[in-house]
């Protein structure tokens, strides 16, 4: 759903405005289209404008190390004999080092290289510039300003140390500032330009700068000389392929409900393929309202299978900005244009998770399992063709209430050493006697028994009836090892397999989040037939993600023959369904129930029975996807804090609750955030990330009546990790 582009606004050259202001205060907008010029007016309101002021952190610009200046010039070590021509080497290896890492964005280990060469009077525009751009991310404006003006004294001719100069002033709101830098800019741009031959002028620098300018000017309230701006580029014929004009055009037309003419440059944006977070905003902006989500419609209509794409992607697009009601529909948009498509389902399915809707989520894989019944991963050229028969029908017959069978009960056996090298693990599914010692587990397997949750006295519930479906022959013999094929076919699955294969996994995730633990043996035993077919590692595809969640809970079901860990009586709890189960132990437990909120680390404790002051609590887990302490700000918009936020609802009032979150901060959110100077230390870092925590948790309390405890063990493992 993510490759785009495909489908674009079919209105001809893109639209690009003048807005003028008449005597009787009408704004004109005239239109560009195709090669001509049209005239329209209408009156409108001049809308409220508003700037955002971000705070600035100083952050001290120390001087290179000896240490850094060694590993700068490692293999350059002066030496009496050539000490020009080691100091030369020592300058272009700095100079390397530096346009390297700032691609990769370690401004911890660009901030000596530049100032090495600003030392040495070498590349010193090259060195400031890289410190101005390092200002902007780190939000450090005035160390912005500072590096872009001396790389201007170092280098007049340079227009880019204008442009990174007037962002810097408009992220300080001083667009009169702004203004005018960038207005020097374009003179510097133009002035180069006249001596420069056209393939080598950077004609997009010059459009991006008048854009921002135009920004910076209706930040400021001159609407009127903003547009006026914008309007004189309509000329270049480079306008319509650079972003920066596009959506700051679509910008000021939808703030004056000028919406076919914000739509068509929006259109036209998406249509570059170049990601920018105000192309998301844009959308959001757009879609999110009922006349510009009209206008879209009218423009695209959803009529054509072709169309299906766009509205997936914007669909995802919004989704990042958490407008999940409107990622539904556009979803549910593209399904409809294209109801054989997995990808589509499963990005919809991912939307309803975000919005804890996963009764809504199964039968959305009901309806698609239904009407794609046929649709699989048979390959008839394999003599164990029958392995392979896992289509939609057997998913949908897996999710059926499973039948019982009296003196057998199910065994999963995870195996951790694979015969194919390129798998590390897989999943065996058969049915063993009542009577058998299911708790014994070898070195390389551990053994889960599924029993009956209708009936205290019954053995079963996933016994012969329940497991035949997933076999057309009705035998379980191939099952035992399901990568054990004696022609060794491996099948090199395509997108859209891949695609079908992370909804079946994104099934059995949803069965467990919903407690149905009693369902899973049978969609295990189709998904491993998949997995033991694949040429590649799954975990190395575009749904490693999907694969990812289905390979912890088929782990946790295992770990569960080890009564002692999960306060379960016996292993025949195993693959009960807690929430229906008419066990004592089950129905006492979740009489005082015990929330486990948290990232993918709550999957683990779900389900089990805590024994607390000899009174049994039912765990049950409340999953959110990927989130961090991080994404808890209070000005975040991305969508694992809307997560976060539904999740919280779908916990009763004065509930009980365990916070296990901040791995993910731990393991990637802080260290990065390190390495690209955000944080003058480690220890910084964790003090910013968990206060942003600690204050949600605190609005929880009052707001939700919540009993909150934490998972201290963890927390401080990982911090005793990173330490």
């Amino acid at each position: 759903s993510n490759e785009h582009g495909k489908a674009v606004a079919k209105s001809g050259t893109v639209a690009l405005a003048d807005v003028i202001e008449d005597q009787e205060g009408a704004v004109d907008f005239f239109i560009f289209s195709k090669p001509n010029l049209v005239a329209k007016s209408v009156n409108a309101p001049s809308p409220s404008s508003s700037s955002t002021k971000v705070a600035s952190e100083s952050t001290e610009t120390k001087k290179p190390t000896p240490a850094a200046k060694d590993e700068v010039s490692a293999k350059s070590t002066p030496t009496a004999a050539a000490p020009a021509q080691s100091l030369k080497a020592e300058v272009l290896e700095a100079h390397r080092k530096l346009e390297e890492n700032m691609k990769k964005k370690l401004y911890q280990k660009c901030k000596p290289l530049a100032e090495l060469l600003i030392q040495q009077n070498t590349d010193a525009s090259f060195a400031h510039n890289s410190l101005a751009l390092i200002g902007l991310e780190t939000k450090d404006f005035d160390q912005s300003i500072r590096h872009a003006k001396n790389a201007v004294q170092a280098d007049r001719t340079n227009p880019n140390s204008y442009y990174i100069m007037g962002k810097a002033f408009v992220q300080k709101g001083q667009f009169e500032d702004a203004v005018d830098i960038l207005d020097k800019g374009v003179k510097v741009w133009k002035a180069r330009s006249a001596v420069t031959a056209p393939k080598d002028r950077n004609e997009h620098l010059c459009l991006d700068m008048i854009s921002l300018q135009a920004e910076a000017m209706f930040a400021d309230g001159d609407h009127n000389e903003a547009a006026n701006l914008l309007n004189s580029l309509m000329g270049n014929p480079h306008c319509d392929r650079n972003v920066n004009v596009l959506v700051t055009y679509a910008s000021f037309a939808f703030q004056y409900r000028k919406l076919e003419e914000a739509v068509v440059a929006f259109l036209k944006s998406i249509a570059l393929k170049q990601p920018d977070p105000r192309i998301t905003k844009l959308a959001v902006d757009i879609l999110t309202s009922r006349e510009g989500f009209q206008e879209f419609m009218r423009q695209f209509p959803p009529n054509m299978p072709e169309s299906a794409e766009v509205y997936a992607f914007l669909g995802t697009l919004v989704k990042e900005m958490s407008a999940m009601d409107t990622s539904v529909v556009l979803y549910q948009i593209a399904t409809r244009l294209q109801p054989e498509n997995p990808s589509y389902i499963l990005n919809l399915v991912h939307v309803l998770e975000v919005k804890q809707s996963l009764d809504e989520s199964l039968d959305l894989l009901r309806s698609f399992y239904t009407k794609n019944a046929s649709m699989g991963f048979r390959q008839q050229q394999s003599s164990n063709a029958i392995a392979m028969d896992t289509t939609c029908a057997r998913m949908l017959e897996a999710m059926q209430p499973p039948s019982s069978s009296s003196g057998r009960r199910c065994q999963i056996t995870w195996v951790v050493e694979s015969p194919a090298n390129h798998h590390r693990g897989f999943a065996q599914v058969e049915q063993v006697p009542v009577d058998s010692d299911a708790n014994t587990a070898t070195a390389n397997t551990t053994t889960v028994v599924a029993a009956n949750d209708e009936d205290d006295d019954a053995p079963s519930s996933d016994a012969e009836t329940s497991l035949s479906r997933g076999n057309s022959s009705g035998s379980l013999a191939a099952l035992n090892n399901p990568f054990d094929d004696p022609d060794h076919h491996m099948y090199p699955f395509v997108t859209r397999e891949l695609d079908l294969i992370a909804l079946y996994a994104t099934t059995v995730k949803v069965f467990y989040l919903k407690g149905l633990l009693s369902h899973l043996p049978t969609m295990i035993t189709l998904i491993e037939r998949i997995r033991a077919k694949s040429q590649v590692a799954l975990h190395e595809t575009l749904v490693r993600n999907e694969l990812a969640y289905y390979q912890d809970i088929v782990q946790i079901l295992s770990v569960r023959s080890h009564v002692a860990l999960y306060g379960l009586p016996d292993v025949s709890f195993a693959l009960n369904d807690p929430l229906k189960s008419n066990k004592p132990e089950w129905v006492q437990a979740r009489q005082r129930p015990l929330y486990l909120c948290g990232d993918s680390h709550c999957l683990s404790g779900g389900w089990s029975i805590l024994d607390v002051h000899s009174l049994p609590r039912l765990v049950i887990p409340k999953l959110v996807t990927g989130v961090k302490h991080w994404h808890l700000r209070p000005e975040s918009k991305f969508y694992p804090k809307e997560n976060f936020l539904q999740t919280i609802a779908s916990i009763p009032l004065g509930s009980e609750v365990i916070f296990v979150l901040g791995e993910i901060d731990c393991r990637e959110g802080l260290l990065t955030a390190l390495e690209r100077g955000l944080y003058p230390s480690l220890e910084e870092a964790m003090k910013q990330t968990i206060g942003i925590f600690v204050k949600m948790v605190k609005d929880l309390k009052r707001s939700r009546k919540f009993r909150v405890r934490f998972n201290f063990c963890l927390c401080l493992c990982l911090c005793l990790c990173l330490c």
